[in-house]
């Protein structure tokens, strides 16, 4: 069984419908062998932080054996505000914090800007999720790899998982994790049938996370690509469910 570290809950406006019936995602997750899901709600990427971050906190309250809530905040017009949902959510039992700069205009370089939220995180304990992007192709602003370097260096002390990196970062961002051990990287979209064993095999199973990008992506691709690997029965579960459940403090 695997944990999903990049699960998408809510309507979809390009490409894919989205999913927005908790049972239609659980379906799903059943179909591919995956325990739980880590969600983040389109809404919040999309339209308001808080709707979405309520939201997600239904559903994991309806099912909370399988769904795992990952808050959004948009530090970018009030960065003290965005720290004051973080801990709300986190008192919740929200277990990540999940960003989306270039969506939300910021950069991870801006002084002052990423501060007060992470000082949240830190005291939760709790992984922040770099968001580089979420759907290839569609317009949707993209974060560069740089921000990823900006923000470790930055918070060195703060785990974080970077979702969304495509094959093409793949060099960037491993000579960036070579630098930074807090830096994580999730496979949604490291396309390619050997992508998860290159990556494996750069940076070590401890800090590959599975990932799929359900609701917005196709699902099963991350589930074949982990298959294709031909990793090691300790490294496959590592990367499957064993570092989500250390990251996210779930064992």
């Amino acid at each position: 069984m695997s944990i999903d570290v990049n699960g998408i809950f809510g309507h979809w406006p390009v490409r894919t419908p989205g999913i927005w019936e908790p049972s239609e995602f659980l379906r799903r997750m059943d179909q591919l062998g995956i325990e739980r899901a880590l969600l983040t709600a389109s809404v919040a990427l999309l339209d308001n932080t808080a709707a979405g971050n309520d939201q997600v906190a239904h559903v994991v309250g309806a099912f909370s054996d399988r769904f795992l809530g990952a808050c959004v905040v948009n530090p970018h017009p009030d960065p003290q505000a965005a720290a004051v949902e973080a801990r709300r959510r986190f008192e919740q039992g929200f277990r990540a914090l999940r960003l989306f700069p270039a969506h939300h205009g910021y950069t991870t370089a801006e002084e002052g800007v990423l501060e007060p939220a992470m000082g949240e995180a830190r005291s939760a304990e709790a992984p922040v999720i770099l968001t580089l992007r979420v759907s290839g192709d569609t317009g949707f602003a993209e974060t560069p790899v740089s921000a990823a370097r900006a923000f470790a260096a930055s918070f060195p002390d703060v785990p974080t998982i970077v979702s969304g990196a495509g094959y093409a970062d793949r060099i960037a961002l491993t000579r960036v994790a070579r630098a930074h051990p807090n830096i994580h990287v999730e496979i949604s979209h490291m396309h390619g049938a050997d992508a998860v064993r290159v990556l494996t095999e750069a940076l070590g199973s401890a800090r590959v996370l599975f990932g799929t990008g359900m609701g917005v992506l196709y699902a099963s691709p991350a589930v074949r690509k982990v298959a294709a690997a031909g990793l090691a029965d300790g490294d496959r579960e590592a990367v499957l469910s064993g570092n989500a459940r250390r990251l996210l403090g779930l064992t």
